[in-house]
């Protein structure tokens, strides 16, 4: 019933194309941050399936390459991550899923609603994530590390210290804040199907409730919320309100690399004075 989330990648090699690298890869620590950056600058995560087409979202690895390597588009983590771990296996990196709550811009205990690969390398664990967004380390950090680590001039940090629960914080102006927090206990892809049918259909999901896309830059980042595009290059920010389909499309093909064949909801825009 559940055999399509662990199919093969159809096209290992198409799929290094769409992030603009080539083999050999290495299993190593070096083309592991390669992989996880070149994923960040060159696919995008986004929600629009889910925002503006209601669309049902599949998690199987062959939907999901057609979706991002064939139709050049993005995702969300249960996409992204998953279809990343399949890259990592199809080139021989011994990896795993985990399970988690994001803690990010949070009050309260959410539930579990997050995907990221757990990568196993030379006796170390290591921590990759390509469908966070804004605040996610651009690179592996090693999970067996209790210290700062350094990604993409961001520090982060993890909190082992309630048994097997690991806290994930970036420090930000001198002030930890909390990321997500996960179990160290490996998970099997139909564990996420459940939490993607909440995520991408229940009303109350913030993804159902606004146009979402971010991508990594080489100088800083872009993203669409609701109606603004925002570029951040090297701390500076422009914004530009989105007020219109034809506006909002065409900064998702120039900016975001997305070209969509389905109309946009006009909820996301100011109705006209």
């Amino acid at each position: 019933m559940f055999e399509h989330l662990y199919k093969p990648l159809p096209d290992t090699d198409k799929y290094l194309a769409r992030l603009g690298l080539m083999r050999p890869i290495p299993i190593n620590l070096e083309s592991l941050n390669t992989l996880i950056y070149a994923h960040l600058t060159t696919i995008p995560f986004e929600n629009l399936d889910i925002y503006d087409l209601e669309a049902d979202i599949s998690l199987g690895i062959e939907d999901i390459y057609n979706k991002i390597v064939e139709q050049g588009r993005g995702g969300y983590c249960f996409e992204l991550n998953g279809l990343f771990m399949a890259l990592l296996q199809s080139l021989g990196f011994e990896c795993h899923p985990l399970a988690g709550r994001v803690l990010w811009l949070r009050d309260y205990y959410p539930p579990l609603g997050h995907r990221v690969t757990m990568v196993e390398m030379e006796g170390r664990r290591y921590y990759c994530d390509v469908g966070f967004g804004g605040p996610a380390p651009c690179s592996a950090l090693c999970l067996d590390d209790a210290g700062e680590q350094i990604s993409g001039g961001k520090t982060f940090r993890f909190d082992r210290s309630s048994g097997d629960t690991i806290l994930s914080y970036r420090n930000w102006g001198g002030v930890l804040e909390p990321l997500l927090m996960f179990s160290e206990k490996p998970c099997n892809p139909v564990d996420f199907v459940l939490m993607n049918e909440y995520f991408s259909k229940n009303n109350k999901s913030s993804f159902r409730s606004k146009r979402i896309a971010n991508l990594l830059t080489k100088d800083g980042s872009i993203s669409i919320d609701g109606n603004i595009f925002r570029q951040y290059v090297e701390g500076d920010c422009i914004e530009i309100v989105l007020d219109t389909n034809e506006q909002t499309l065409k900064t998702l093909s120039e900016h975001f690399g997305i070209r969509i064949g389905y109309p946009l909801k006009r909820s996301a825009f100011r109705e006209p004075y």
